[in-house]
């Protein structure tokens, strides 16, 4: 549990020379009493059922590749189509 702690603070990924993957203006709260004790359990539950999946092979589809250069259009398309009150 310790070191899902760490995965959602960063720190983990910072020891391997990744830094600022976790962004606190967004995901800050998680790691603040008391929503990291409840998220803990989730997130361990989560990492447990994702073990039945390979990922050593990713097949050809690359839906995150798609989506990430779709995103300046869905952006527009949100600001022209949704107001805010």
């Amino acid at each position: 549990m310790e070191e899902i702690k760490k995965i959602l603070n960063g720190e983990y990924f910072t020891r391997q020379n990744v830094f600022n993957l976790v962004d606190y203006d967004y995901f800050g709260w998680l790691n603040n009493s008391p929503y990291a004790e409840q998220i803990v359990s989730s997130v361990a539950e989560m990492q447990r059922r994702l073990i039945a999946y390979d990922f050593s092979r990713l097949g050809d589809n690359d839906i995150f590749g798609r989506l990430l250069a779709n995103l300046p259009t869905v952006r527009a398309v949100i600001r022209k189509n949704v107001r805010y009150l």
